[in-house]
């Protein structure tokens, strides 16, 4: 199985590193739901696009964003909110946990965090990469630590939009959390799935934000 194939059910890959049970996976007693989730925005043009697509759909979605993005265009983040959608906290500056110190990593949560609503306690760690020292530090923040259970390797360029959207596909269940990006890297692929997946599956799950 190649990476994409391996991540996309990350239940398994996840508890094969952290063997944490206080990350969230998925989401159980979620009767006929499904949880969309964006990394690494908001990105001008692709966010509104997003917002418009899911408005159609009558779908809610979670966005987990970096603070540097953030920074940039706050009015994104404002729609995104009043729009009805979850916000949380994807580091400042993208940061890979693995190879960041303790201190400077939540330097850098604590900075992107400064920029979302205050009843915002939601994090994902760039690449789903984090040690368990910064997750501890993390949670005693009060934040969440959100991962997934389905990955559309949208973002990945050597992959067709067709197979993107058969990964999420095969893996869709009830209380999935489903990652896509809302980058211009995966702009291409991201499009392509998500209207498929709202498409096919809108009469059978309702796509709600995620809560915690």
């Amino acid at each position: 199985m190649d990476f994409c194939g391996f991540v996309a059910d990350s239940m398994r890959w996840a508890k094969i590193y952290y063997h944490n049970p206080d990350f969230v996976y998925h989401l159980n007693g979620a009767n006929n739901t499904l949880y969309l989730t964006f990394d690494d925005g908001p990105t001008p043009r692709v966010t509104e696009w997003i917002l418009r697509t899911l408005d159609r759909y009558n779908a809610r979605a979670s966005f987990f964003m970096i603070g540097n993005n953030m920074s940039r265009y706050p009015l994104l983040v404002k729609a995104i909110a009043q729009e009805g959608h979850s916000v949380g906290n994807h580091t400042y500056n993208h940061e890979k946990g693995f190879r960041t110190g303790l201190q400077t990593y939540l330097q850098s949560v604590r900075k992107a965090q400064e920029l979302l609503p205050k009843e915002s306690n939601l994090f994902r760690p760039p690449y789903g990469r984090i040690r368990l020292d910064q997750a501890r530090a993390i949670q005693q923040m009060g934040l969440k630590i959100v991962l997934w259970s389905v990955i559309s390797c949208d973002y990945e360029a050597r992959i067709s939009p067709q197979r993107c959207y058969n990964l999420v596909r095969r893996r869709i269940g009830q209380g999935k959390i489903i990652v896509f990006h809302d980058s211009l890297k995966a702009e291409k692929n991201m499009r392509y799935v998500l209207e498929r997946v709202l498409d096919e599956y809108s009469d059978e799950y309702r796509f709600e934000a995620i809560r915690l």
